[in-house]
């Protein structure tokens, strides 16, 4: 199991059987019904919209939960979204100094330049470079 989750197509297979599963395993009553029966000595019954029916269902302290949850969320989003800014990954002026430094042969001036940096850019490059040789 552990060696197929690390294969490429081993997550997404995963998912599929699930979602195959779930959908195999739910009852299909209603379709079962007669259309001609269902109507001769069923109640009126008033039909509700589905999400509706989803609030009433869910009831008062899962749909505090459920809320909170999803307003968390909605603003992780947007934090993270925030955080990935362009300029704040991928610094302009330090990218220019970078080049210079590194067209010059000063591996070591760029190396520190890179990690005192501290957007994105400059993690990474200070991991890539602290594996070179000189």
């Amino acid at each position: 199991m552990a060696r197929l989750l690390k294969t490429r197509l081993g997550f997404p297979l995963i998912v599929a059987c699930l979602v195959l599963a779930v959908a195999l395993a739910e009852p299909a009553a209603a379709w079962a019904q007669d259309a001609a029966g269902a109507d001769a000595g069923a109640p009126v019954v008033e039909k509700t919209p589905v999400f509706v029916y989803i609030i009433k269902s869910i009831g008062l302290v899962f749909g505090v939960i459920l809320l909170s949850v999803s307003m968390w969320m909605v603003a992780l989003v947007v934090l993270l979204t925030l955080d990935l800014r362009m300029a704040g990954v991928i610094p302009a002026g330090f990218v220019e100094e970078f080049s210079d430094t590194v067209n010059k042969r000063k591996f070591k001036e760029a190396y520190d330049m890179a990690k005192a940096d501290p957007s994105f850019l400059g993690r990474v490059l200070t991991a890539g470079m602290s594996r070179l040789q000189y």
